[in-house]
C-alpha cells in the first residue's frame, strides 16, 4: 500500500516540477508557488490514504520542508530525521522501512526523490511516510476492541517491530517463541492471555494480538447475564404488547368520543383524525365513516344558513343605504370641489372628486360592473391614496383595453387594493410598489392585485374560513369576496392568495363574460 503510495508520489509529473523550481528557479515568486503546490498535493495524497493509518507525510530537501501534519512531524528530534533522510538517500532511490522508531514515533517509510525529467536522476528531495503501527496492528485485529487490556506484538522476520506500551520485549520474545499455534492460552509473568497469531496483508509482517484470559471470562458472564435479562424482558415485553392490544381496540372509541365532543362544542368543528378510517370495513371504519358524513351534512346546512344570514345583512345595509339622499352628498362634494378650485387647491379637487366618483360607485344600486368601472374606481381611491403617502406610494394599472368590457361583481377590485394599502404602507415605512394588472386564461378572466412590503400567511383564507385565525379589519373582507364569487360562479372559482417575486399577490379568477 505505501510501497505504491510512495511510488506515484515521487514519479507525479506536478511535484517533480515543483521540486525542480524550488531547486533552480530564481524568481521568488515561482519558488513560492511551487512551495504551496507541493503543500497542495502532499495534502491530497495525505487524505487519499489517511484511513491506511497514515500518520502524516513529508517532503524534505536542502532549502525546505513541508508536512501534512506538521506538530507530529517536528516532535521528531532532528538527529532521527536525519538519520531516516540519510537512510532514505543510501537506498538510491529504493523504498526503505525504517522499524527501530516504532515505539517513540512510528514506522517510517523513506525514499529519495530523483529527477525523471531527461533521466537525469538529480536529487530532488526525500520522502518521509510515517505509520502508526498500533493502529495498524489494530484495524488487522478488530475483534480486539471488544476486551480491556488488549496489547499487539508485531515482528519482521523474528525481529520486534513494535510492542504495546508497558509490555517489556523480553515478555514478548517468550510469548512469539511458545506461541506455536494460530491461536492459544500462554502464561507470562504470572498473566494468562488468549493469543492469536497472524500476518499483516501486503507487509509480511508477524502480529500478535494478546488479550487478557480473565477479560473473556468476565464476557461470557456478561453475555450470560444478557440471556437470562434478555428472557425476563421478553416476558414483559410480552406484558406491554398484550396492554396495547387492548388500548388499540379501546382508542378507536375515544377517537369517536373526542370528534363528538369536538363537533358539538367548537361550533360544528369537525376534528381531523390521524388515522384513516376511509378503507376500514369493520365497525370502527364504518361507525366513523357514517359520522363524518353526518358531520359534513350539517355542516353543509350550517354554512347554507351562514351565506343567507350574509345575504340578509347585505340587503339591511342597501336597506339603510336608501334613506342616504345621495344628491345632498354629490351637492356638497361638488360644492366643495368649486371651492378648492377657486382658491387654487388642486389636492383637494382632486380628492374630493375621487371621492365623489367612489360614492357614486358604492350608492350606485347595480350590483354588476365591468372590469373598466372597476379600474376606475381603483384610480379614484388610489388618487386619494397618492395624495396622502405620496412618493412612499408607486400605482401602476397593466389591463388590455379589450378586456374593458368584462362583466365583473361590483367592488371586486378596490377592496384588495385596500388590502394592499393597508399593509403594505401603513404597517411599514418603506416604498410600497402596487400593481393592478387582468389578463384571459381560456374562457377565464384573470385580476391580479401585487404589492411590496408585506406577504400573504399561507392557507390564509381557508384559516379565516374555520377560524383558526382571528380576522383584523380586511381579513373579513377577503373572505367576503371570495364567498361572493363561489355563491356567483360556483366553488372553482374566486380569490387566491399567495406569494411571488417578493410580492403579495390576490387573484380573481371568474369566468370571462363580455359586457
Amino acid at each position: 500500500m505505501y510501497f505504491r503510495l510512495s511510488s506515484v508520489m515521487i514519479s507525479d509529473r506536478e511535484i517533480q516540477t515543483d521540486l525542480m523550481l524550488v531547486r533552480d528557479a530564481d524568481d521568488a515568486i515561482k519558488r513560492k508557488n511551487a512551495y504551496q503546490s507541493l503543500y497542495n498535493n502532499v495534502q491530497i495524497y495525505f487524505q487519499q490514504f489517511r484511513q491506511n493509518h497514515l500518520s502524516y507525510i513529508s517532503l524534505y530537501n536542502n532549502s525546505f520542508s513541508t508536512h501534512t501534519y506538521a506538530a507530529k512531524a517536528e516532535s521528531v528530534p532532528d538527529a532521527v530525521m536525519k538519520k531516516l533522510i540519510a537512510e532514505g538517500k543510501a537506498a538510491d532511490g529504493s523504498p526503505v522501512w525504517v522499524t527501530r522508531y516504532c515505539d517513540r514515533y512510528g514506522l517510517f517509510l523513506v525514499r529519495e526523490i530523483r529527477q525523471i525529467q531527461k533521466m537525469s536522476l538529480d536529487e530532488l528531495g526525500v520522502l518521509v511516510i510515517c505509520v502508526n503501527p498500533a493502529e495498524m496492528v489494530r484495524a488487522a485485529t478488530e475483534y480486539g476492541n471488544q476486551y480491556k487490556g488488549f496489547s499487539y506484538l508485531l515482528y519482521d522476520r523474528e525481529e520486534p517491530v513494535y510492542v504495546t506500551s508497558g509490555f517489556s520485549k523480553v515478555k514478548a520474545e517468550i510469548i512469539r517463541q511458545n506461541l506455536y499455534r494460530s491461536y492459544d492460552v500462554i502464561s507470562a509473568d504470572n498473566t494468562t492471555y488468549f493469543a492469536v497469531k497472524g500476518m499483516i496483508p501486503n507487509y509480511r509482517w508477524e502480529y500478535v494480538s494478546l488479550v487478557d484470559y480473565d477479560s473473556i471470562y468476565q464476557s461470557v458472564q456478561i453475555s450470560l447475564s444478557l440471556y437470562v435479562l434478555a428472557i425476563v424482558l421478553c416476558a414483559l415485553l410480552s406484558i406491554l404488547l398484550s396492554n396495547l392490544l387492548v388500548r388499540s381496540l379501546v382508542w378507536h372509541f375515544d377517537n369517536l368520543i373526542r370528534k363528538m365532543r369536538t363537533f358539538g362544542r367548537e361550533g360544528a368543528k369537525l376534528e381531523e383524525s390521524s388515522y384513516d378510517y376511509r378503507n376500514r370495513r369493520d365497525e370502527f371504519g364504518i361507525l366513523h365513516r357514517q359520522f363524518d358524513k353526518m358531520a359534513r351534512q350539517i355542516k353543509n346546512l350550517i354554512q347554507i344558513n351562514y351565506t343567507s344570514e350574509i345575504l340578509r345583512k347585505d340587503a339591511q345595509i342597501k336597506a339603510m343605504e336608501t334613506e342616504i339622499n345621495p344628491h345632498f352628498l354629490y351637492n356638497t362634494l361638488e360644492s366643495i370641489n368649486w371651492r378648492a378650485k377657486a382658491i387654487g387647491e388642486k389636492d383637494i379637487s382632486s380628492m374630493v372628486e375621487s371621492l365623489g366618483k367612489l360614492l357614486r360607485s358604492t350608492l350606485s344600486e347595480k350590483s354588476d360592473s365591468t372590469l373598466q368601472r372597476e379600474l376606475e374606481l381603483v384610480e379614484c381611491y388610489m388618487t386619494i391614496q397618492k395624495i396622502r403617502f405620496e412618493d412612499r406610494l408607486c400605482f401602476q394599472i397593466d389591463s388590455d383595453p379589450g378586456l374593458n368590457g368584462a362583466a365583473l361583481p361590483k367592488l371586486t377590485i378596490q377592496p384588495l387594493v385596500e388590502n394592499a394599502v393597508r399593509y403594505g404602507l401603513e404597517e411599514n415605512t418603506d416604498v410600497c410598489r402596487i400593481a393592478v394588472s387582468a389578463r384571459r386564461d381560456g374562457d377565464d378572466l384573470l385580476v391580479f392585485v401585487r404589492n411590496s412590503g408585506s406577504r400573504f400567511e399561507e392557507g390564509l383564507l381557508e384559516k379565516l374560513d374555520k377560524g383558526l385565525v382571528k380576522p383584523h379589519g380586511m381579513g373579513i373582507g377577503l373572505l367576503n369576496i371570495q364567498k361572493r364569487l363561489q355563491l356567483v360562479f360556483g366553488g372553482s372559482r374566486g380569490l387566491s392568495l399567495y406569494n411571488e417575486d417578493q410580492m403579495a399577490v390576490a387573484q380573481i379568477r371568474i369566468p370571462y363574460r363580455p359586457g
